[in-house]
């Protein structure tokens, strides 16, 4: 989603849980937006780029972003549309190949998870340039964003979640000294009073990938959480983000669907 004109910045800092004053200049940074009940509508990496800012979450998430900012961009000078002549390339190495054209942006997400934002004239040089590198599935870059405890909101889950219970404070997407934004009041009463009863947490399941949105359960049937992203690591394995109780044990068996699973929590980089 691009968000352009000479207003935007101001749009977004007023929208959005990232301090977009901030950033400068081709640098990015996870955020999200919220309603006025503090419910996350999206999450989204935010990218500045010289003229403008571009936001990449789900396909299907995006039309909801762009209906809710528009909502409050009616007295800025903003442009917010969708770019369906934008992709995304994952490059798991520590490099791009020689003769890879330059990307709209570059985010070096880890030392071996480079994301490039390229524009469609630049697509046939840049996979051209990748001919002689093996081809991964996405569920690869799936589960690399697991690990960075980066959440992505889908249109099934929109407006599902609060900030900390899916622990955008501690991946840093939340700004607490940059002023108002909508949800701004919520967000912060529940930081400040630590008062969150679920947080992010990564499982390792014995099982295929669950979809987003799917509903967690005790052995015994009580509800502990939902899966907000998952991605299969192996055959018969997956990895999930969940939003889920803050006294689960490390190590237990789960109902899914109502099918008894084996999972093991993972530590997230901020408990590491």
């Amino acid at each position: 989603v691009e968000v352009s004109g000479k207003d935007a910045s101001k749009l977004l800092q007023g929208q959005i849980t990232a301090d977009v004053d901030k950033l400068a200049t081709g640098q990015f940074v996870l955020s999200a937006l919220c309603t006025n009940k503090g419910r996350v509508v999206s999450t989204f990496t935010l990218f500045r780029a010289q003229d403008a800012f571009y936001c990449r979450l789900p396909r299907d998430n995006a039309d909801q972003l762009v209906q809710t900012l528009k909502k409050y961009a009616v007295f800025y000078k903003v442009g917010i549309s969708i770019k369906e002549d934008l992709g995304i390339l994952a490059i798991i190495e520590t490099s791009l190949p020689e003769g890879f054209p330059e990307p709209l942006a570059r985010l070096n997400l880890q030392e071996d998870l480079i994301e490039c934002w390229i524009e469609e004239s630049q697509w046939p040089v840049a996979l051209e340039s990748l001919s002689t590198r093996s081809s991964l599935p996405e569920s690869s870059w799936r589960l690399k964003k697991i690990a960075l405890g980066w959440p992505d909101i889908h249109e099934n889950t929109t407006e599902t979640f609060l900030p900390h219970a899916l622990s955008l404070d501690l991946a840093e997407a939340i700004s607490f000294t940059k002023g108002c934004y909508t949800g701004q009041e919520i967000v912060a009463r529940t930081h400040y009073r630590g008062k969150s009863k679920k947080r992010l947490i990564r499982m390792q399941l014995d099982g295929i990938a669950p979809s987003q949105g799917t509903e967690l359960e005790s052995a015994q049937g009580v509800s502990i959480g939902t899966v907000v992203v998952s991605a299969d690591s192996a055959e018969g394995e997956s990895e999930i983000l969940a939003t889920a109780n803050l006294d689960l044990p490390n190590k237990d068996e789960l109902l899914i669907d109502g099918s008894k699973i084996s999972y093991t929590a993972i530590p997230l980089p901020w408990e590491n």
